[in-house]
């Protein structure tokens, strides 16, 4: 025994010496034990679980144009061109651009102007449901001939997971498809070749279709079949099933390491919202801890380093049984408790928090405005509603779109929807006494917002780029006056519009046609994206006494905006 107590002493020493020697060689490192302000609290879902499947799914194919005005190119790679015949045979029946709608071969649709070869790209978000809706951007192939994509529609075209080259077979499974009109966004700049404009690259609004729902996975730190069952009575009884799906599960424990999370179809448009509220709630609770928790995160979101919105989440988690609580919290004299309170109370449907709320939507100085706004359309409350119409008016456009938005929900009277054409755009007149604002849409369902009753004032000139519309009045005319262009070069007789901006766009977007009895035209059959060419130039010129407005694009779909090669001379 004395032999290896020895050997520890030496060994003792000599380690000693080895640390000694490591301190005078290097600085000492610092360790940062300040708590982290976005961690999980702990004993909730979050703190005990991560989640897998949040990536987005790249997705492409290669789809034909159609429809387009002999700016398209009959340009086709070899290896390209047997798969479009084959998707082209699947989907659709294939006609001659013909009145008499003469059946003719997909190679020779191919090989038309009137039509283009693209490649087609989107992204399926994380816990998309089957049958939802994503946007695709499309792309003239490169070294081709075609100059514009406008007023084209895109075939239904397989999508599958981005991989391989141009021509090369994509063998992983169909993930989803995609089809719809063209919108080629005014404000992207085009390249100029001679005096042609090129729009080779366009976007279909809501034009993707997820052909299978993803799940989330909720994946334990620590495997334990007991937690995991826990977890998933936790999730289903918050999130129930819905009234017409009763087998419906939102969570379902497939291991001792893994829950399997599905949005419920109420969630599918707040998916992030949905993902926080499972993630901060306690997976052991009963009205007695509850309570406690409760009084617990109401310290804690008092430090200046508390996760806040995290607190919140827990908060509205726990249900009504916490609003004695928070409502002691509403008018506390620190602004984030008493937002982060209010904005649980009033999810919860405390009307005095509620009351609160619509005091931080109301001041334009509040941090916490836009959430304000947005927690407010979700609150079924009239005093929410009186508040967001009182937003629509505000000097601030961010302010009275996120109002809009949030009437939506209410499906207030202040809002009146018309669809117009088929499937071709909304459009929404909203009351209002401010400035006049036009809002368009580029993402989800095409959209046209007309803030107030809008008259066009003369004088106004505008011939669009591909020659198709030209809209003028002179100073003083109590008219607009109209032409048409087709595709084929015929032109319209004078047609006569009134100056208001809604009776305007429903006349330019309406499916062509002509009133039997009064022999009236009632629809010129314009595309969206003409429509959105026309709003956004002019209001510019001042035609449109207007702001434009145009919601942003999702940056997932910023990230393939890359125009790929050039046009060549001749096709």
């Amino acid at each position: 025994m004395a032999k290896f107590g020895w050997y520890n002493l030496l060994f003792a020493l000599v380690l000693c010496c080895a640390l000694s020697s490591c301190e005078k060689a290097s600085a000492p490192v610092e360790v940062d034990d300040s708590p982290d302000p976005n961690a999980p609290l702990p004993g909730t879902i979050g703190a005990a679980t991560y989640l897998e499947g949040l990536q987005t799914i790249p997705i492409q194919g290669y789809g034909l144009v159609a429809g387009l005005p002999g700016t398209g190119s009959s340009q086709c790679p070899e290896r390209l061109r047997k798969d479009l015949m084959q998707t082209m045979a699947k989907y659709q029946k294939l006609y001659a651009p013909t009145e008499k709608k003469q059946i003719v071969s997909s190679s020779v649709i191919i090989d038309s102007k009137n039509t283009a070869v693209v490649r087609v790209r989107g992204f399926i978000s994380p816990g998309e449901l089957k049958g939802s809706h994503f946007e695709l951007l499309v792309e003239a192939l490169p070294n081709t001939a075609t100059t514009s994509l406008e007023g084209g529609w895109l075939y239904t075209t397989d999508l599958r997971i981005q991989a391989g080259g141009l021509g090369k077979s994509v063998t992983s499974r169909i993930l989803a498809e995609g089809s719809g009109p063209i919108f080629i966004n005014p404000f992207e700049r085009n390249k100029v070749r001679g005096t042609v404009i090129l729009n080779r690259r366009g976007y279909v609004l809501n034009g993707g279709t997820n052909l299978k729902s993803r799940s989330l996975d909720l994946v334990l730190h620590q495997p334990s079949y007991g937690l995991a069952r826990a977890i998933e009575q936790k999730i289903n009884s918050i999130f129930g099933p819905p009234p017409d799906q009763p087998l419906w599960q939102t969570a379902r424990a497939v291991s001792p390491a893994k829950i399997d999370l599905h949005i419920p179809p109420k969630y599918k448009k707040q998916r992030a919202y949905f993902i926080a509220l499972v993630q901060n709630l306690y997976i052991r609770s009963d009205p007695t801890s509850a309570n406690i928790r409760a009084r617990q995160l109401a310290e804690l979101i008092e430090t200046p380093d508390a996760n806040a919105a995290a607190i919140s989440y827990a908060w509205e988690g726990m249900g009504k049984t916490v609003l004695p609580l928070l409502q002691t919290l509403y008018a506390s004299s620190n602004i984030k408790t008493s937002f982060y309170s209010s904005r649980a109370g009033a999810r919860i449907g405390d009307a005095p928090a509620i009351e609160k709320l619509t005091r931080f939507a109301s001041d334009p100085k509040s941090p916490y405005r836009k959430e304000a706004i947005r927690t407010l359309g979700c609150c079924r409350s009239l005093s929410a509603r009186r508040t967001l119409r009182k937003i629509l008016d505000d000097t601030n456009i961010e302010m009275r779109i996120l109002a809009y938005q949030g009437l939506l929900q209410y499906m207030d009277a202040t809002i009146k929807p018309q669809f117009v054409g088929k499937d071709n755009f909304r459009l929404d007149m909203v009351k209002s006494r401010a400035w006049p604002l036009v809002y368009v849409t580029r993402t989800g369902l095409p959209k046209v917002v007309v803030f107030g009753d809008i008259n066009l004032e003369p004088p106004v000139f505008y011939v669009h780029p591909d020659e198709s519309i030209t809209i003028s009045a002179s100073a003083g005319d109590t008219k607009l006056s109209l032409l048409r262009r087709t595709h084929s070069g015929k032109t319209s007789g004078e047609i006569s519009a009134s100056l208001n901006l809604g009776k305007l766009l429903v006349l330019l977007g309406s499916d062509p046609g002509v009133d039997k009895k009064t022999g009236k035209v009632t629809g010129l059959g314009l595309s969206y994206s003409h429509i959105v060419n026309i709003l956004y130039k002019l209001c510019a010129d001042g035609a449109i006494p207007a702001k434009f407005e145009m919601q942003n694009i999702s940056p997932v779909i910023e990230q393939s905006k890359q125009q790929e090669g050039r046009p060549e001379t001749n096709d």
